[in-house]
């Protein structure tokens, strides 16, 4: 599941990624909390297709939001009210 926030300073992605368990209930792998912090001067540009959002950064990476994730209307509002979305 991730979750995306716009603000005056960037773009704020929080991904929470399940533990794996076994078909037996035990924990291979613990899940994590991962949060990615863009500000506008690392960010090339964004894109919308298809309902998913598509954050360039200027590294070359990029990240995907898909429409079912948290926050994807409200990110897609205010970077079209901010004139960052065509």
């Amino acid at each position: 599941m991730q979750h995306i926030a716009v603000t005056d300073q960037g773009i704020t992605i929080t991904a929470v990624i399940a533990p794996v368990l076994s078909m037996y209930g035990k924990q291979m792998r613990p899940g994590a909390t991962v949060v990615s912090e863009m500000p506008w001067d690392e960010i090339s540009g964004v894109s919308l297709d298809d309902a998913v959002l598509t954050v360039d950064l200027v590294f070359g990476e990029y990240i995907e939001v898909h429409a079912s994730d948290e926050g994807y209307a409200e990110a897609v509002r205010e970077l079209t009210r901010a004139g960052r979305l065509p």
